[in-house]
């Protein structure tokens, strides 16, 4: 039987142990076989049984899928996660660019405001997914220190931030907008691993 990952894990809760037996991956479908505790199931005394996740149309992200075997007492879907990207803000397409006409006075401020709001929302992007020459404070300094300038690429959320702050430095600045759609993707924790997927799916064993 085939459910939804994300309807599965919202009604029942992972009980351990839980095992992961092997991963596969192909043509951008990533399958993972785990084992254990049949926590996707109702009853008292059940014995271990093996549940496929299947993740479709495999984007962004880092994999690293350790396969646990026969260790009785791993708890391999200790962090296991979904998220839809619908409602997060700084996940949303980069939809607005920042055309500034005057140097930045302190880009340490305005570097480390987008740093910080990334890691308070335990975000996978960084500085630099946002920020023209954001791969390095000094690297990003010296462009800001032109007369003119792309600053970045962000959601609304996100300029928002920037905004406020390029105007409390009293730094002129233009938004070019371009609409996009709402990210429609699923963001996916699983034993270390962390990736964008568009379906994400449980298989059943019998």
């Amino acid at each position: 039987m085939r459910r939804s990952l994300i309807e599965l894990l919202a009604e029942r809760q992972i009980v351990h142990p839980t095992r992961i037996e092997r991963a596969t991956i192909r043509n951008a479908c990533l399958e993972v076989v785990t084992s254990g505790y049949p926590w996707w199931r109702s009853g008292e005394k059940l014995s271990e049984s093996m549940l496929v996740l299947s993740f479709d149309g495999l984007s962004d992200g880092t994999l690293s899928v350790r396969v646990t075997g026969n260790n009785v007492y791993d708890e391999a879907l200790e962090d296991f996660s979904i998220r839809s990207l619908k409602s997060i803000d700084w996940a949303q397409q980069h939809s607005h660019v920042i055309y500034c006409s005057g140097p930045l006075p302190n880009p340490a401020a305005l570097y480390a405001k987008l740093q910080d709001y990334l890691q308070s929302r335990g975000a996978f992007r960084d500085v630099s997914d946002y920020l023209n020459e954001g791969h390095s404070l000094r690297a990003f300094s010296t462009m800001t220190a032109n007369a003119s300038y792309c600053l970045g690429r962000c959601s609304a959320p996100v300029f928002q931030l920037l905004s406020e702050e390029l105007t409390a430095q009293r730094v002129p600045h233009i938004l070019v907008e371009n609409p996009s759609p709402p990210e429609e993707r699923l963001w996916v924790r699983l034993d270390g691993s962390d990736f964008l997927c568009t379906d994400a799916w449980a298989e059943i064993v019998p």
